[in-house]
């Protein structure tokens, strides 16, 4: 069992991808002090935290990487609604089961290769916490894998490390997950956060400054968070990384010139590789697929899709703008420990209207809806029911599970057996929640049950 301090750790606050959502768990928060309305008010000691998950937000919102993200998860939710509709009145589930078992028809294969496809671009591997790395050097690894019927290319990066005091070797593959956790953990530094250490924080959170510390001689959270945020515009994050790195040194030897020519260095590559082209075509992308979704009659989701569109397509064409140093050039990356309440509330706002927070949720699992506005409310919490629904019946191993936003709903339909135990069934009734609507999306209509069956390998005999 971890101890108190390892559990306090781990449980100050968390971030959800592709779904909006903030959690909030600091023990600081007090829950009668609570913001349930009206302008966001935090200890300060929570937060650094609250900034760390806003920048994996950030990461989200306005990344090539966050926003291709998003579009995989709802090309997952048409597979997997796709299987809802071919099954009776029993969903049989998980639809994908390890590696290769799963449940898709030929027509929804692709579904499975994006996992594929994430796991070796994101790859989300245990760290060996109980020794102290150092980084030494590192090894580009080409791979290729099929989508769609064509063949994907990649590189992936593997870091050799040492350990500090016996030289034990190791090798570990970088992926988006550590470069994201360094840009979120250079920003909490700036609003007051600790610098992660061995020992007291696992390694996805201090590898990148490690990586950056062999290579220059005097960086800034402002430099990790440039070159982390350019590295999220490519779909190989980790190899872009080292690109600009690379790049870097050519230029400037161990010295880095100020964090802003660093992100002109950053867009500078991107654009050489195309960056313009991809990014304009995928923001024409969501409008495409909100269209699409609005002439099949989807409107939630047509709606989803145009919120998104606006405001993730706005900030990923705003690079394109080179006055622009979206995020240096917000509060985000201002340091804030020694402005005043006042001025962090000023600053608190100004981004939240560059930026939508739409969901935070409180150590109570009360649900705080920052931006009040009832579209972003509707299609965001819509999103993370969906999101919710889907990674259930799409890898997990249970037959009942909770509503997501049980804690903040206030509907009269709320049961404490339904809502905590089966939530899907809400969308039978005539006016249905937002965890109603995500199940109608995915064609769980009245009588369909979930049933736990775990596929067989023919090949084991199992």
């Amino acid at each position: 069992m971890a101890g108190a301090e390892e559990f306090a750790r781990r449980t100050l606050g968390s971030y959800l991808p592709t779904a909006f959502t903030i959690k909030m768990l600091h023990p600081a928060i007090k829950l009668e002090e609570l913001s349930t309305s009206g302008p966001l008010i935090l200890p300060r000691a929570a937060f650094p935290t609250f900034m760390h998950e806003f920048a994996h937000l950030v990461q989200d919102w306005s990344t090539f990487r966050g926003i291709m993200d998003f579009c995989n998860a709802w090309d997952k939710a048409e597979a997997a609604t796709e299987h809802v509709q071919a099954c009776g009145e029993v969903v049989p589930f998980p639809i994908i089961q390890g590696k290769k078992l799963h449940r898709l028809t030929p027509k929804t294969m692709f579904a499975m290769e994006l996992d594929y496809l994430e796991a070796m671009t994101e790859p989300v591997l245990d760290w060996k916490n109980d020794a102290s790395w150092g980084f030494e050097s590192y090894e580009r690894a080409a791979f290729g894998l099929p989508l769609s019927g064509r063949k994907v290319e990649g590189v992936f990066i593997l870091l050799n490390l040492v350990e500090e005091k016996t030289k034990e070797k190791y090798t570990h593959r970088l992926g988006a997950w550590e470069i994201k956790e360094a840009y979120s953990v250079a920003v909490a530094i700036l609003h007051g956060g600790k610098e992660k250490i061995p020992g007291k924080a696992d390694y996805e959170y201090i590898i990148v400054h490690r990586i950056l510390q062999h290579y220059f001689d005097d960086f800034t959270p402002l430099h990790t968070i440039a070159l982390c945020h350019w590295a999220l515009q490519d779909l190989a994050p980790a190899n872009t990384l080292f690109t600009l790195i690379e790049m870097a040194q050519a230029r400037s030897g161990r010295r880095l010139p100020d964090a802003r020519t660093v992100y002109d260095l950053g867009r500078e590559e991107a654009l050489g590789r195309g960056f313009e082209r991809n990014a304009r075509e995928i923001v024409a992308h969501l409008a495409v697929l909100a269209d699409e979704r609005q002439r099949r009659g989807e409107v939630h989701v047509a709606h989803l899709f145009r919120w998104y569109h606006e405001h993730a397509g706005r900030l990923l064409l705003s690079y394109l703008d080179r006055s622009r140093y979206f995020p240096l050039d917000t509060f985000l990356c201002e340091p804030s420990t020694a402005l005043s309440e006042e001025e962090c509330g000023r600053g608190l706002e100004g981004l939240f209207h560059k930026i939508h927070v739409p969901l935070l949720i409180w150590p109570n699992g009360v649900a705080y809806a920052i931006a009040q506005d009832e579209g972003t409310m509707n299609a965001v919490f819509f999103n993370r029911c969906v999101i919710d629904l889907l990674a259930h019946i799409w890898r997990k191993r249970k037959e009942t599970w909770p509503c997501p936003v049980y804690g903040g709903c206030q509907l009269p339909l709320k049961d404490a057996d339904d809502c905590l135990n089966r939530p899907w069934k809400q969308g039978w009734v005539e006016k249905p929640c937002c965890y109603g609507l995500a199940a109608q999306h995915l064609s769980i209509r009245p009588g369909k049950s979930f049933h736990l069956e775990l596929l067989v390998d023919p090949a084991k005999g199992e």
